[in-house]
């Protein structure tokens, strides 16, 4: 065979090989853009923000060739937290006990090692351009870390908290990481952080559903919701449970002699309160206009009666300024309890509102439970919704709250259609 057909050969081998080695790389790249889109799907499918970290890790950690990937959140300006992290089982296989790793939800210095460069500067970091070893990325020992030949650390911009979050993807292989790879990366964080911006805004929409936003208390639904389940806890664990109305005593009259920007300050303060008088495990939630309501957990009537005098006491005590003057402010509260009482929940609400109103018949600031109202009473005793469309009602006006008891009180009418429970 001559030189000539010898070189033409040559020249079809290589380019057959060349051909192979494209047609591998596109197969392998046409897995990736798969992989990508079906990761796309995953992530708007997904709102909750746990959810979301770990939807990015489990959509990039599939690249070919990767051995872990990890979502760092920073915490605040020295700390960071792991938010969620996938392991390729083969190498988990060779790991040992006594090897230190990350586990998710721990925290670190974020001040140290090179990681802290792409939280706190929003730079890329990757071993094909940096000669750094993938187990100077992070302060802390991590064997997965310390086990990678290549890794890349890209920034994740989120927005709504004006913070940069990082997500580490590591390889055991040599060249994994290629330019191509880079591309699909930025192109699929591109629409995370879309993704961040939304899931915040719904996290932020279901949170207004749920809470009064003068408050921040849980609002009118979100306590029938929960009270149906604290309810449920209660049967099934055979505890008792007390059911707490109190409304703030003249509070129209207040929004009338001092404005309401100064009643909204009261609102505040003594929801306020009520969440510092109470336990954690106890329901706080504003019932409508000036009237809240709570659900004390594993309480009985003799113990409500010590938390239920301390919030009043606690709302008694506190103290308002306007324009120079003091302004003092009352409740009246009315409870029923679980299991003695009643176990069916509207009829516990409705027996807590009509003790309630009792307690306004009697003088205000005070606190009424439903089984201390006489039989005659509490069948003719109404809840605020049955009572007659206005009252005559006397009260002493502001000028006069320093004056003696013999002092003529100011008389109003209040329509009370314009009143979302007794004042």
């Amino acid at each position: 065979m001559d030189s000539a057909t010898l070189r033409i050969v040559a020249e079809k081998i290589a380019l057959d090989i060349e051909t192979s080695r494209l047609l591998r790389h596109i197969a392998v790249e046409a897995i990736e853009i798969d992989r990508l889109c079906q990761g796309l799907r995953r992530l708007n499918e997904v709102f909750e923000l746990d959810d979301l970290a770990h939807s990015i890790v489990n959509t990039v950690a599939h690249y070919e060739g990767m051995n872990s990937a990890a979502y760092f959140q920073l915490i605040d300006s020295d700390e960071m937290r792991l938010s969620a992290r996938w392991i390729n089982p083969k190498i988990m296989k060779t790991a040992s006990d006594q090897l230190k790793q990350l586990e998710v939800g721990e925290h670190f210095s974020s001040r140290n090692g090179l990681i802290a460069q792409v939280v706190h500067e929003g730079i890329e970091l990757s071993t094909v351009i940096d000669p750094a070893e993938p187990r100077e990325y992070l302060s802390s020992e991590d064997w997965i870390l310390s086990q990678a030949t290549e890794a890349i650390a890209l920034p994740l911009y989120d927005l709504q908290r004006d913070e940069v979050c990082a997500v580490v993807l590591m390889t055991g292989e040599e060249d994994s990481i290629s330019p191509s790879r880079f591309a699909s990366l930025r192109l699929f964080f591109e629409q995370v952080e879309q993704k961040l911006a939304l899931s915040h805004a719904h996290e932020r929409l279901r949170y207004l559903a749920l809470r009064d936003g003068l408050t921040n208390l849980k609002n009118h639904i979100t306590f029938q919701a929960e009270a149906s389940e604290m309810l449920k806890r209660a049967e099934r664990d055979q505890s008792p449970l007390t059911f707490v109305l109190l409304d703030i005593d003249h509070f129209k009259h207040v929004n009338d002699t001092y404005g309401h920007p100064f009643g909204d300050d009261v609102l505040k303060k003594v929801a306020d309160t009520l969440q510092q008088e109470v336990r954690d495990v106890d329901l706080v939630a504003r019932y409508g206009g000036e009237e809240f309501a709570m659900l004390l957990h594993a309480t009985s009537i003799d113990e409500a009666v010590i938390s239920i005098d301390r919030v009043r006491r606690g709302i008694e005590h506190l103290s308002f300024d306007f324009e120079g003057r003091e302004v003092k402010i009352t409740i009246s509260i009315g409870f029923a309890c679980y299991p003695v009482d009643s176990r069916s929940q509207d009829r516990l609400i409705d027996q807590a509102d009509k003790a309630l109103y009792q307690s306004k018949r009697n003088g205000r600031n005070q606190f009424t439970a439903w089984r201390d109202i006489a039989p005659e009473e509490q069948d003719s005793s109404v809840s605020w919704t049955r009572h007659p469309t206005s009252v005559h009602l006397s009260l002493p006006h502001p000028q006069e709250h320093q004056q003696s008891s013999g002092s003529r009180p100011a008389s109003l009418l209040f329509d009370l259609h314009d009143l979302e429970g007794p004042s």
